[in-house]
């Protein structure tokens, strides 16, 4: 396979899933993520094994039967030349897939019913509920802000952080 081939698409034939590329695509395009926020995201709900990622051993430009990669850091997903990859992986030799049903899922797109910039909304309406209804979420999210915890954290660390505080 010649330089400038490696990274053309490969057809898949298999229209529920999609390479790490696409799901990138959709969280940066569609939901308008930064690229750091949506690799961050891949790699957080990869490490909680919320994201199984397959990787396809390309053999004479077919597609392989594939396992799965583990949800080790020394896979931390990357963007390496534009394309994203994980870490300690070739890219000529592999390809990686994710179910694009389960990306949707973690990620789903922003409802129409839900405007997200202030054109969208109403006249009568300057911005959200000054008291948004508090979930389990939001009550998580205020509490690793009170013990300066960083966000991004896996959630063991946080659970550990939490136990530790007097």
């Amino acid at each position: 396979m010649a330089q400038a081939d490696q990274h053309t698409p490969i057809e898949w034939g298999d229209e529920d899933r999609w390479t790490l590329d696409e799901a990138f695509h959709y969280l940066t395009v569609t939901l308008g993520y930064t690229e750091k926020r949506a690799l961050d995201e891949l790699e957080q709900a990869r490490l909680a094994r919320r994201l199984v990622i397959q990787v396809h051993k390309i053999v004479e430009g077919k597609r392989q039967a594939g396992e799965y990669l583990p949800p080790e850091k020394k896979h931390k997903l990357v963007l390496d030349l534009g394309w994203v990859v994980p870490q300690n992986h070739k890219w000529g030799d592999n390809r990686w897939t994710v179910y694009k049903q389960r990306v949707k899922e973690l990620w789903p797109s922003r409802s129409p019913a839900f405007p997200s910039t202030p054109d969208q909304l109403p006249e009568n309406k300057a911005g959200p509920d000054p008291k948004p209804k508090e979930t389990l979420e939001t009550r998580l999210i205020d509490l690793m802000r009170e013990l300066k915890l960083k966000s991004g954290m896996l959630p063991r660390e946080v659970r550990k952080a939490i136990k530790a505080r007097p």
